[in-house]
């Protein structure tokens, strides 16, 4: 998937409809967790040599975001367990595409 696509697809993911909308009101919804996971695994960075800054924007701060749920989603009656499993995936696909140190 082009960076184009990701960041628009993206943004909806952190609306109120989207996965990462709905887990900011401690709904843990397991498709959405998968259509976000499919979008990191889909983009192709090529050999560029850098980042769409508003790409950054959209996913360095998920793993952060998604820990601070936990308890929101705890406090629901979530699975939590499979949040963090989740966090664990996005974490390793973000590691992937935008490296490490």
């Amino acid at each position: 998937m082009n960076v184009d696509n990701a960041i628009t697809q993206l943004e909806f993911e952190w609306e109120t409809n989207g996965f990462l909308g709905k887990l900011r009101s401690g709904i843990f919804e397991k498709e959405g967790c998968e259509r976000v996971e499919k979008i990191l695994e889909s983009i192709d960075l090529g050999k560029q040599k850098s980042i769409d800054r508003r790409l950054v924007a959209l996913t360095w701060y998920m793993p952060m975001f998604i820990t601070w749920q936990i308890e929101r989603v705890q406090e629901q009656g979530g699975p939590v367990r499979e949040l963090k499993k989740a966090l664990n995936q996005i974490h390793g696909t973000l590691e992937k595409f935008l490296d490490i140190p």
